[in-house]
C-alpha cells in the first residue's frame, strides 16, 4: 500500500481478502475505506468477525471476478509465488 501511495479516505478493494488482515491495516493504520471479497466461506467468516469486531471495513462472500472495481482507488491482490499453477 505504500507503493501505491495510499491517501487518507481512499477506497482499497482487496480481492481475496482472506482473514481480513489487509482490510484492517488499510482501515486502522492508513485511514482508508476498505472493501474485501472472499470466496472461501471459512475465511469470509473469519474476516467478517474481525472487521465487524473492529468496525473497520466491509467484506463480502463473493467471487471477486464479479466485483465492481470502478470506485476503487487501489486494488490489492496477494498472489502467491505458485499462482501461475492455477
Amino acid at each position: 500500500m505504500r507503493m501505491a501511495e495510499a491517501e487518507l479516505g481512499e477506497l482499497l478493494i482487496d480481492l481475496g481478502s482472506g482473514d481480513g488482515t489487509v482490510l484492517i491495516i488499510a482501515s486502522s493504520r492508513l485511514k482508508m475505506r476498505s472493501l474485501g471479497f472472499e470466496a472461501d466461506s471459512r475465511l469470509y467468516e473469519e474476516a467478517k468477525r474481525r472487521v465487524v469486531e473492529e468496525g473497520l471495513a466491509e467484506v463480502h462472500l463473493a467471487d471477486f471476478m464479479d466485483a465492481d472495481l470502478s470506485e476503487a482507488d487501489i486494488v490489492y491482490a496477494y498472489l502467491p509465488t505458485n499462482a501461475e499453477q492455477w
